[in-house]
């Protein structure tokens, strides 16, 4: 295929204007008026009514241009606007090749049969967007917004330049995108659409390219048809870095631990799969010298609090946790200040520096029955309120725990309407949600409980089908343990970002210690005593 740029030469001006000025392609008519000083800077105090009213005419754009032997040779020629700014007709040498009337898409046209050699004149005639939309909405009022224009709804065209609550009225236009002549032999791709078919140890891929025929091969007019190709890769991953992972892990003595939530590549290769305690624990127990901990960063300093004297490494340092997050050791330190008398209940999803603060640490799974062991005292639980007041609902409300704001968005986010929705599309399908849900959410759950619960409870269940409220993390897991059973999505929405960040490289470079993205875990002797307190304090009260 044969392209050349039609960007260069371009000139405009204001229809009925004999003054044409130098354009820029891709630009717009705000851009070309402002270089050529026919305009005040609209953003400059109230220049913006200036500016809006230079929208009330019509503008023209024009270029000549040549073209060489090869490209008049091909079998079809194409001109091609990738961005039109908005309501426009097209001519070239005198022939209208077609009307524009949408921003966001691409405008071709066939000229084949009009291209010269030399001496091509190529025009954009850009009719007023500000008299279009006042023409539309006279014809059929739409309600909008106050900030916005009247009529803007009517037209495919940015909607913000015509005024937004953050936004001034500067409905531009102009050749926004660039412009180029394709000359095409025989066929060319217009489109490919590739679907993916996921496998335990493979992918399926069915690439659907659209192809479009020039006329010498049909006829007349243009054509497509579409080819269907599939492939079938195994082992997408590749075996060459696990190969280099499991020996890397062999010769150092470590052990790569994952959790639940992690990317399933990383699942795959771990030798343990977890929950942040589980694995925690595991490190603890493990004689391994070091820990490379696949999840976010609480998790891995959790891991060396417990194990003070093995080296733990996170693959990526960013990975953090928006609850963690949410208390910081000066505001829980202040609180205890203030309020000495108070038990501090510290989720696990915390910082080292925040559990040096708590009495007593808690999971998901055993909050409740520790939360109950300190009936009759004041407890300030920290950080995630759901689950406070799904402890609170438990106990029906007698003696209320005080809770601090913070949440996991993930859960937090999940709404009473998704949950009606898979059931209605799934009736014979039990609801899994974690307790970092709200609490109208939870109501409609058939089990509640921590990731580990839930791998727990399927297992166990009689049941077929499961809804899973939860990171979707966790459906490798679930569907590796019950191949037998199916699992939907309670939404597609319930992917943690940072969960996700930790890729097969990754870990490799965690144990090769290269690169900027990993970071072994350093914690002072102080807090790695005083927040293992409160861990062994957990433990002391699971039992």
């Amino acid at each position: 295929m044969k392209k050349i740029d039609v960007n260069n030469s371009w000139e405009m001006h204001r229809v009925g204007d004999d003054d044409w000025i130098t354009a820029t392609v891709p630009g717009s008519v705000y851009g070309d008026l402002l270089q050529a000083g026919k305009m005040e800077d609209p953003f400059w105090k109230d220049n913006e009514i200036e500016a809006l009213k230079l929208m009330d005419y019509d503008y023209e754009y024009r270029t000549s241009f040549s073209c060489d032997d090869e490209l008049l040779g091909s079998e079809e020629v194409i001109l091609r606007f990738e961005g039109l700014d908005t309501i426009a007709d097209i001519t070239l040498n005198g022939v209208k090749l077609g009307h524009a009337d949408n921003m966001h898409r691409t405008w071709e046209y066939s000229v084949k049969d009009t291209l010269k050699q030399t001496d091509n004149i190529l025009s954009v005639y850009f009719y007023s967007p500000t008299k279009f939309i006042a023409d539309a909405f006279a014809k059929a009022p739409t309600r909008g917004t106050e900030d916005a224009m009247n009529g803007f709804v009517h037209i495919r065209k940015a909607h913000c330049m015509f005024g937004w609550d953050w936004g001034a009225h500067l409905p531009d236009a102009g050749i926004w995108r660039p412009v180029s002549l394709l000359g095409i032999d025989t066929a060319r791709i217009d489109s490919v659409e590739i679907l993916q078919h996921h496998g335990q140890d493979s992918v399926e891929l069915d690439i659907k390219p659209e192809i479009e025929f020039v006329r010498k091969y049909i006829g007349s007019g243009s054509e497509t048809g579409q080819l269907s190709v599939k492939f079938r890769v195994v082992d997408p991953v590749g075996n060459e870095i696990i190969n280099r992972i499991l020996q890397l892990k062999k010769a150092k003595n470590a052990i790569i631990l994952a959790h639940y939530y992690q990317n399933s590549e990383v699942q795959a290769i771990a030798d343990y799969i977890g929950d942040s305690y589980q694995l925690s624990k595991i490190a603890k127990d493990n004689n391994a010298s070091i820990i490379i901990f696949c999840g976010v960063h609480f998790m891995a300093e959790t891991a060396k609090i417990l194990s003070p004297n093995k080296k733990v490494i996170i693959p990526v340092k960013h990975a953090g946790c928006k609850m963690a997050d949410s208390i910081s050791y000066d505001d829980l330190l202040l609180f205890k200040k203030n309020h000495p008398e108070y038990i501090i209940i510290g989720y696990v999803n915390t910082s080292a520096e925040v559990k040096t603060l708590c009495d007593v640490c808690v999971t998901s799974s055993n909050a409740l029955k520790i939360i109950n062991h300190y009936k009759g005292k004041k407890i300030m639980y920290v950080p995630d309120q759901n689950l406070a007041k799904y402890a609170n609902y438990l106990n029906n409300d007698e003696q209320p725990i005080e809770f601090w704001d913070g949440c996991c968005h993930i859960h937090h986010n999940i709404t009473t309407g998704e949950v009606k929705l898979q059931k209605s599309m799934h009736p014979n399908a039990k609801v899994l949600l974690h307790p970092e849900a709200r609490l109208d959410v939870l109501k409609l759950a058939d089990y509640i409980g921590s990731t580990k619960g839930m791998l727990d409870y399927v297992s166990s269940s009689d049941s077929k089908e499961f809804i899973v409220g939860t990171e979707l993390g966790i459906i490798y897991s679930l569907e590796k343990n019950n191949p037998d059973k199916k699992f939907y999505k309670l939404s597609p929405n319930l992917i943690c970002g940072t969960m996700k960040m930790t890729h097969l490289i990754d870990v490799e470079n965690a144990l090769l210690e290269k690169g900027t993205k990993f970071e072994e875990i350093n914690l002072d002797e102080k807090t790695i005593h005083l927040a293992g307190k409160a861990l062994n304090k957990m433990l002391e009260l699971s039992e």
